[in-house]
């Protein structure tokens, strides 16, 4: 099996392709993908994390004139390709997430743990 950047296969179809969004009523957001891809920027505290940057992606920038918003929470099974290569990026700092926590500077370590994804930031954000 080969592996590669999926930021080259985005670059790569985004270039040959363009996209028309129709009117709709309904958004629905791979969530966990949201976070993986927004990093906290000038956030210092949780709160701010998703608030500022969070919320104000999906609710000011990805959905305006939308009716219904869902978010869907991916998780990923022991032994699956993904697992493994998850596995292999090796473990990340754990991180308690609540109003006040400051985020860590290194925003990559804090999501290579799945701990801190599945029952911190991911609980966190649903109920922000």
């Amino acid at each position: 099996m080969r592996s590669g950047q999926k930021s080259e296969l985005v670059r790569l179809l985004e270039a040959s392709t363009t996209v028309e969004c129709p009117d709709v009523d309904v958004k629905v957001f791979d969530a966990a993908a949201v976070v993986n891809m927004l990093s906290p920027g000038k956030s210092k505290k949780f709160k701010d994390y998703a608030k500022s940057v969070f919320l104000n992606y999906i609710i000011k920038k990805k959905a305006q004139n939308i009716k219904r918003i869902d978010l869907i929470w991916v998780q990923y099974f022991e032994n699956s390709l993904k697992w493994s290569t998850r596995e292999a990026r090796g473990l990340g700092v754990r991180r308690r997430v609540c109003d006040n926590a400051s985020i860590l500077v290194h925003w990559k370590s804090f999501q290579r743990s799945d701990e801190n994804k599945k029952e911190e930031i991911f609980q966190y954000l649903q109920k922000a």
